[in-house]
């Protein structure tokens, strides 16, 4: 007999032993293709559900390839049944539910879990489809369901502890009245008591949470957007700045400090009249609004603390005299966008964005002007057409002599101009302490007003360099260190095309603008240290709409 036809006999007989009911269904043939055709037919017939004999399957040894993909089991008694040898990719959409009778032998990670009111069973685990199931007053403990489907699952008056739960879904307790859990996307959680919760990082997106009870509850980037309301609205904190309401998509969502709002659209919204009034809803704190659409929104003097909105577009939004702190706007586009309102030429009070991330932002045409930029990094953020007339762009120069370099680059001198040259090439060291911005070139147009103090340098070849990432590993046997950046500009080039290596170093050459602070001239004796190809130096020009040519 063939090996594996004496292992289904050696574990039959065993299970047998066990059980007055094992074996009703067996393929044990001499001859692998008559086994396999057995088995296949047999998965065939579970599968348009033509086994009406619930207790069909009792004791029956399943082989580890046997396919329970997609298919139901409702109501059937699996006691005694041998499951274990089955692979996970094996039960991908199977449903066990109803059970009757007794656990059935299972695989690793697998549980047979029964609900203590109904007295039916289910089977729980990895790829299976638990969708529309009412799991109630069951306990999960440790039960598996990382890759599960939990559509419209119901899961209250939990008992035990936590499960594992796919991401955005939690296990959570209400502290008063002890009530356990299962919440998160696409589930039914309408008239649910969730108050005195811990709702971190729960995501709530295509749930139904009409007349769910929210009232102090913990959120810390929950995700509360595509919300589904049938009846009335959820109650909230009314001492909080959460608000129900609706997207310029018409979906619902729950809006507030420390909420995950990314991807929504809030395009032509007015945040200056959320909340019950105008002074109850002052702004928003820890937000994360990665990739929203926020076209011509209107912020007014709306307050953004600690908001994430990178990869978002904010094309003709109005954030007149912002209050922005700590703010990333990294490659998010702000065309045509307004960051100030001119009262008067007497009364302007200058805005100001404090610790902002504007890198790699698209601001064409963005109204700047007058605004204190000191503290936001605006690396290769394309400037095209943008006003930033009377903007502060770096920190006020001061000299300890008259016509000797100020004070915050002098302790950079010693190291020579070149060397001076590499150090100030450092995203993080250029605007600060070498009077320089990086941004990106664009040969359409440039910034249509710069700050009185400033000059734009078009036409920089800038050296992106290319340091490995601090895990990578090195063979010392086979390469020498890697030189230091401050020792950069004294290699000798291999030029080969717009890719060069600096002794193995990698780096590449990417055409850029500068603004630089016109103190520097002074500070470089030689401009062409620093300008290495041709250059053009403009200044501003006011009452044109250009910049005008500076003859150095």
């Amino acid at each position: 007999m063939e090996a594996k036809y004496l292992k289904y006999k050696r574990k039959y007989q065993d299970l047998k032993s066990q059980s007055q009911n094992a074996g009703k269904y067996t393929c044990n043939y001499p001859g692998r293709s008559n086994r396999e055709k057995c088995w296949n037919s047999l998965q065939v017939k579970l599968k348009n559900g033509e086994i009406t004999d619930k207790n069909k399957l009792k004791g029956t040894i399943f082989p580890d390839d046997f396919m329970f993909t997609d298919i139901t089991l409702d109501g059937f008694d699996l006691s005694g049944a041998d499951l274990r040898d089955i692979e996970t990719p094996n039960f991908q959409g199977a449903r066990f539910i109803n059970l009757s009778g007794s656990s059935p032998l299972l695989p690793d990670r697998y549980s047979f879990v029964t609900n203590s009111k109904t007295g039916k069973s289910f089977i729980l685990g990895p790829n299976l489809n638990l969708s529309n199931l009412d799991l109630s007053y069951t306990d999960l403990s440790n039960v598996m369901l990382g890759t599960a489907n939990l559509t419209n699952l119901k899961a209250i008056s939990l008992t035990g502890t936590s499960p594992y739960l796919p991401k955005g879904y939690g296990y959570v307790t209400n502290t008063q009245t002890r009530q356990n859990y299962i919440v998160g996307p696409n589930m039914d959680l309408s008239n649910l008591d969730l108050s005195h919760t811990n709702l971190n990082h729960v995501d709530f997106t295509n749930s139904n949470v009409s007349g769910t009870n929210f009232t102090n509850a913990k959120f810390n980037i929950t995700k509360c957007t595509n919300l589904l309301i049938t009846g009335s609205m959820p109650i909230l904190d009314t001492n909080s700045n959460l608000v129900c309401m609706k997207d310029s998509d018409d979906n619902y969502f729950i809006m507030g400090d420390n909420m995950n709002l990314s991807g929504i659209n809030l395009s032509n919204v007015d945040f200056t009249k959320f909340g019950p009034t105008a002074s109850q809803y002052p702004g928003l704190k820890n937000v994360v609004m990665e990739n929203c659409k926020l076209t011509n929104a209107k912020f007014g003097k709306f307050k953004l603390e600690g908001v994430n909105l990178r990869n978002s577009n904010l094309d003709g939004a109005k954030l007149v005299k912002a209050n922005i702190t700590n703010v990333d706007l990294s490659r998010s586009s702000l065309k045509n966008a307004l960051f100030y309102k001119a009262i008067s030429e007497t009364t302007y009070t200058t805005s100001q964005l404090k610790d902002v991330a504007l890198d790699y932002c698209d601001l064409t045409g963005a109204k700047l002007k007058k605004l204190d930029l000191i503290s936001t990094s605006l690396y290769l953020a394309n400037l095209n057409g943008a006003d930033l007339s009377g903007a502060k762009l770096f920190t006020p120069t001061i000299y300890k002599t008259p016509g000797m370099p100020p004070e915050k680059y002098g302790a950079l001198m010693d190291y020579g101009y070149e060397t001076l040259q590499d150090r100030c090439t450092d995203i993080d060291t250029a605007k600060d302490y070498c009077g320089f911005i990086v941004i990106s070139h664009d040969d359409s147009g440039r910034p249509k007003h710069i700050p009185d103090n400033v000059l734009l340098v078009s036409d920089y070849q800038h050296k992106d360099f290319s340091y490995p990432d601090d895990d990578d590993e090195e063979d010392e046997d086979d390469e020498e260190p890697l030189p230091s950046e401050s020792d950069v500009c004294s290699w000798t080039p291999d030029e080969t095309d717009s890719y060069l290596t600096y002794q193995g170093l990698p780096y590449t050459e990417k055409k850029v603008d500068l603004l630089i602070e016109k103190d520097m001239l002074n500070i470089y004796d030689n401009f062409g240290i620093l300008c290495k190809h041709q250059c053009t130096l403009y200044k501003n020009n006011p009452g044109k709409s250009s910049l005008k040519e500076y003859k150095y």
